[in-house]
């Protein structure tokens, strides 16, 4: 009887022991089934020119940490740009969990600095887990904001399409020195001196240092021998102006061609027409 007692404790034991691997297993079973996260997400930039951002030159290290991966989740990375989240471009497709990566630092195309987001998502693309990094803009530049480059992409305009009232020009332009709160504004200054805004309707209001597009082109009088395109850099919270340029372009009866001329004039401040 003696030894049955022993064996019916020994049972118990193997038992309880069974009872618990197996509580230990389900309890790791339900942490595998949990979500992953991402638990870093850094950058090494603590501050960047904006003028570096938006002509292509600025780079900063990204690194991260995400944890629980598995074939059912993926790392994604976006970076803010006019008012939503796009993909950042040649990012991997599966990248490692934990890495690092020096990366261009993309312009937002708005007054906002530059924004990256790490995400994890499912296979539905549902946002699984996320985190921000903002990359504050140097507000003690080296330069002036500089209108380098204001030229347009046609070498004249005719009276009869003037005439029509839909005429555009595309130009093209480039601003060196870019700094926080500026933005770009164009006009066309008329035969009397005023200025008509040339800016057609866009889904934003803030425009990149280096770009180009079409501006509106309103009839001039008789004696004008030229649209006159006028780009000025200015402080969206004052209205001071850092530069401008004036940009001719010959309006010709016919096929005559001129080529257009541009006058750069920087400016201490000055007060922007409406």
């Amino acid at each position: 009887m003696k030894h049955l007692r022993v064996w019916v404790v020994a049972l118990a034991g193997v038992v309880m022991a069974l009872a618990g691997w197996q509580l230990i297993a389900s309890a790791q079973t339900a942490r595998d089934e949990l979500p992953p996260a991402i638990v870093s997400f850094t950058i090494d930039a603590r501050t960047v020119s904006q003028s570096a951002v938006e002509l292509g030159t600025a780079q900063a290290t990204l690194s991260w940490q995400a944890i629980a991966m598995s074939a059912n989740y993926r790392l994604t990375l976006a970076y803010f740009r006019a008012n939503d989240w796009v993909p950042y471009p040649q990012f991997p497709e599966n990248p490692p969990a934990v890495a690092s990566a020096k990366l261009a630092i993309l312009p937002s195309s708005d007054f906002s600095p530059p924004m990256f987001r790490l995400a994890i998502v499912n296979r539905a693309n549902q946002l699984i887990s996320q985190q921000i990094v903002v990359i504050p803009y140097d507000l003690t530049p080296a330069g002036t904001p500089l209108v380098s480059s204001f030229t347009s992409e046609v070498p004249s305009i005719s009276a009869g399409t003037l005439a029509g009232g839909q005429a555009t020009i595309k130009v093209s332009w480039r601003v060196d020195n870019r700094i926080p709160f500026t933005n770009l504004v164009f006009h066309q200054i008329m035969s009397d001196g005023k200025e008509i805004s040339v800016e057609l309707p866009r889904a934003n209001r803030y425009i990149d240092s280096l770009g180009s597009g079409p501006l509106r082109a309103y009839p001039v009088g008789n004696d004008a021998g030229s649209v006159r395109m006028r780009l000025r850099v200015i402080d969206v919270r004052d209205g001071k102006v850092y530069n401008e340029s004036i940009l001719n372009v010959p309006v010709v009866a016919g096929r005559n061609v001129v080529q257009p001329t541009v006058q750069i004039a920087p400016l201490a401040s000055a007060t922007p027409s409406n």
